[in-house]
């Protein structure tokens, strides 16, 4: 039988049936499905209970579960394991501490056998026994019927399930449900064990400490009103610097990197702080009881008896009385008649208005009115502003210093030193109604490309480059370019502080454009080596073709000198085959439409540290150089880059010639994980010209199935975090590594479990370039087609109805169809089998594909219809 593979195209009576059951041994349904992100998760990793590398979308092991706990019961000592565990056997070296803790505060018991089970998952009761058991409630717990009632009684006294997930007790938890009973613990308070009364009663008798975090961390809680931020101080008490507030009449200090709390003013916030040499430092701000509306000055109408705008076309209305406080600008307006809620209406101002009521009586607490114009800047000289395309308009700073008349600040909140702002930054300028200026962003953002569309009306101008559409601010009003705006001409786009086109650069010839040199083609004849055209995909997204001027400014790296057409193409440089090395450019044209002026970059002597190595302010220094940078793109640099500038997706060296796989698109939607190379103008900036990804999916890629067997989490030698995974193949142990987001990114946000079956495409060596999944078991989702032997490649999952020694029926899911498979001892047999509550990969016998006297469900993976390897699941 040339193959092993009988079809059976017929549905027959199913000869044994018994019910499958999800999770054998242990009877958990499922894990509980939570938001990758949220509030809880941040609080526990904040006040130092959680660690960032617990996943929190993902259910949480025990040991993991036991270092939270050990976070503080260890708070004041070394977290540094000094010996193998004391109590349990299968606990690693470094984890020892934590299990050791746990135990020994009987929060966590071992699973028996003098084992802890560390990478064993946490039930639903079980980590409501951990939390009363850790609060002090053991003994109550006990007494009121012990394991599971009585301890999910005292839970319910002390309101640990006043959330909103639907968890059935036997569910196994995830990160953010643990960070949700840590938060949900904070206002339950500490109690000892009980003590016996002379009469034989029991009572229950405080520790003294109010809280957990108390207790263990020093952290405190207040909940007030923010007064005070750096440049607004209602509170009239403190003089305050960037990271500062005040909340009420108390002053924190907080850490800007972690969460820029400078337009908090006027929030009722609870603020989780510790008092470290004298300071109140913020550790977590939870804005509180808000109702907060936001408006943009387009939806403002018509103004009488409190705030009106629009929702399309329905009026609502904002009420304000004598106790609101109005701040038009960082100011506070002591009166505040109807007009003053609307300085956007004869003006070429952008903002917008912001209330927030507090104490929900429907009237507003705040109002913040932010009316702000844009500039770009030309010169700064004696503090005095010159901006670009305006024809006389200056910003005068007066005595600015360190922010006290004017308050100049980066999007982080950061100060900004006035003499730090230099030609080409980008000022979105606020005054007060006097006409002093109050506060000052200092942004870079801008974009060049070929107008592909130009509409405007009501003030409003959008422009289209490269697909995408550009809404303008009400600033570019005021711009002296806008009469040479053309369809078809290259310009460049500057924007404000909130994405909206604030000024605009039109010129046909002098702008410098960004493109990708695909090709070049020499002339003919004795001078054809000074005749070149050369082919650019533009940064709009098109194929265009220049020839070069006969004489060229070329920058090469830093250096530059006038160069002729071959002399250009040199420094460009050729692959061995003898084509042009293809890679990012700047180029000008001149009157001809010839590029005169071109910029390239020198590879080897350009590169600059990656982008994740940024110190102190964005801002560059008085030097122009050109630069080149590369670095993974999931870095911190890298994410700015990509949010900011254009992107050009280009194939692989194979599919040069295909003119389809290049593409352009700005700002980057979803998230993207490859190295990127960024070329930028200036030289310590934070924010490049153009970035380029090479798309190294366009190249076929041989596929390897593997069943999974585990799968670690490390770090690769730049710090990024990775994934080994460990299968088999065809009779065969694999193992590839490679990016962890690539794996989340090919297999929906959570790494493979045990008994997975994935489609692994591999880079150089055994590095993973893409993932997706063939079977996902905790699902029993099977991806790919079922339909035809004849098929390449087939991914099989169903029943066994029926087995003897040499041969089975399986009933496929998805069609229902009844095929039948011989069991020789050729095909490679594996199965997934529960041991102590953990899943395990083992190789398996013929023998063991049995239906009777349990349903047995397997997938099959077969080539051609001759399969090369079966996985066995309970």
């Amino acid at each position: 039988m040339t193959k092993r593979l009988i079809s059976i195209a017929l549905f027959v009576a199913i000869i044994f049936s018994v019910s499958a059951y999800a999770f054998a041994n242990d009877g958990q349904t499922s894990v509980v499905s939570s938001p990758e992100y949220t509030p809880d998760y941040d609080f526990a990793v904040s006040v130092g209970i959680m660690s960032e590398d617990i996943n929190p979308a993902s259910a949480i092991k025990r040991i993991e579960l036991a270092r939270c706990f050990a976070n503080l019961l260890l708070a004041n000592t070394s977290k540094e394991s000094s010996s193998a565990s004391r109590h349990f056997s299968d606990v690693d070296y470094a984890d020892a501490l934590f299990a050791d803790a746990v135990a020994d505060a009987k929060i966590m018991n071992g699973t028996g056998n003098g084992q802890f089970n560390p990478e064993g998952l946490v039930t639903y009761n079980q980590l409501i026994k951990t939390f009363v058991s850790f609060l002090g409630y053991d003994a109550k717990a006990q007494s009121l019927g012990g394991y599971p009632a009585g301890y999910m009684y005292v839970a319910n006294t002390l309101g640990l399930n006043n959330h909103t997930l639907k968890i059935s007790p036997e569910d196994y938890v995830t990160g953010e449900t643990v960070g949700m009973l840590f938060k949900s613990a904070v206002n339950s308070a500490m109690y000892e064990q009980p003590v016996l009364r002379d009469d034989g009663t029991e009572v229950y008798i405080e520790n003294g400490y109010s809280t957990y975090l108390e207790k263990y961390l020093d952290v405190k809680v207040m909940r007030g009103i923010v007064k005070g931020v750096h440049g607004n101080d209602l509170s009239y008490t403190n003089d305050l610097d960037f990271d500062e507030l005040v909340i009420e009449k108390t002053k924190f200090s907080y850490d800007p990197k972690r969460k820029d709390l400078s337009q908090k003013l006027g929030l009722c916030a609870n603020v989780y702080y510790k008092v470290e040499k004298g300071e109140n430092f913020i550790l977590y701000f939870e804005e509180y009881g808000n109702e907060i509306i936001k408006i943009n000055n387009e939806d403002m109408g018509t103004y009488s008896n409190g705030i009106v705008y629009y929702v399309g076309n329905k009026e609502k209305k904002i009420k304000t009385d004598g106790h609101t406080r109005v701040l038009y600008n960082n100011t506070i307006c002591k009166t505040y008649p109807a007009s003053i809620f609307n300085p956007w209406k004869d003006q070429n101002l952008d903002g917008s208005l912001t209330s927030i009521d507090n104490n929900d009586d429907g009237i507003a607490d705040f109002v913040f009115i932010d009316a702000y114009e844009t500039y770009t800047v030309s010169s700064v000289v004696n503090n005095v502003v010159i901006p670009m395309y305006r024809d006389t308009e200056m910003i005068d700073l007066g005595d600015y210093t360190d922010g006290k008349t004017a308050l100049i600040r980066n999007l982080n909140g950061e100060p900004v030193s006035l003499d730090k702002i230099q030609r080409g930054n980008v000022l979105s300028v606020s005054k007060n109604l006097d006409g002093t200026v109050t506060s000052v962003i200092v942004t870079i953002d801008e974009y060049t490309g070929i107008l592909d569309g130009y509409e405007h009306g009501n003030g409003i101008h959008y422009f289209t480059i490269g697909g995408t559409v550009f809404k303008s601010s009400k600033s570019l009003n005021n711009s002296t370019q806008l009469p040479k705006v053309e369809v078809g001409k290259t310009m460049k786009l500057v924007f404000n502080k909130d994405g909206l086109v604030s000024d605009i650069d039109v010129s046909k010839y002098l702008t410098t454009s960004l493109g990708y040199i695909t090709d070049a083609k020499p002339g003919q004849g004795m001078d054809g080596e000074n005749d070149i055209l050369v082919k650019i995909f533009t940064s709009g997204g098109s194929f265009e073709s220049f020839w070069l001027a006969d004489k060229v400014t070329t920058f090469y790296g830093i250096d530059s000198s006038v160069c002729t057409p071959a002399e250009v193409m040199n420094k460009i440089g050729y692959t061995p085959e003898g084509r042009v090395k293809r890679q990012a450019i700047m180029y000008r044209r001149n009157e001809d439409g010839k590029i005169n002026w071109i910029y390239i970059c020198n590879n080897a002597d350009g590169a600059i540290d990656g982008f994740y190595k940024f110190q102190g302010t964005i801002f560059a220094d008085s030097s122009n150089d050109y630069e080149y940078r590369q670095a993974p793109t999931n870095c911190f640099g890298g994410q700015i880059l990509l949010n900011a500038t254009p992107i050009i997706i280009v194939p692989e060296e194979e599919s040069r010639d295909d003119d389809v796989l290049y593409r352009t698109f700005t700002p980057v939607t979803g998230q993207k994980y490859p190295v990127a190379e960024a070329y930028g103008t200036r030289k310590n900036s934070r924010v490049a010209s153009l970035v380029v990804l090479k798309d190294e999916g366009t190249a076929g890629r041989a596929e390897t199935v593997v069943v999974v067997e585990r799968v670690t989490e490390t770090m690769d030698d730049e710090g990024i975090p990775s994934v080994k995974i460990k299968g088999k193949n065809i009779k065969t142990d694999v193992e590839f590594f490679g990016s962890k987001q690539v794996v989340l990114d090919g297999l929906g946000g959570e790494l493979p479990q045990c008994g997975d079956v994935l489609k692994i495409q591999k880079k150089d060596a055994n590095k993973i370039y893409s993932v997706s999944y063939a079977f996902d078991e905790s699902e029993r989702v099977l991806s790919g087609s079922i339909s035809g032997y004849s098929s390449s490649k087939r991914y099989l999952f169903g029943e066994i109805t029926w087995s003897d020694e040499e041969s089975m029926l399986v009933k496929l899911d998805g069609t229902g169809t009844i095929e039948a498979y011989m069991k020789p001892e050729t095909y490679a047999y594996y199965k997934v089998v529960t041991e102590n509550r953990k899943k395990v990969l083992k190789t398996a016998l013929p023998q063991e594909f049995m239906s009777y006297p349990e349903t047995r469900y397997l997938f099959i993976y077969s080539t051609s219809g001759d399969p090369k390897f079966m996985v066995l699941y309970e």
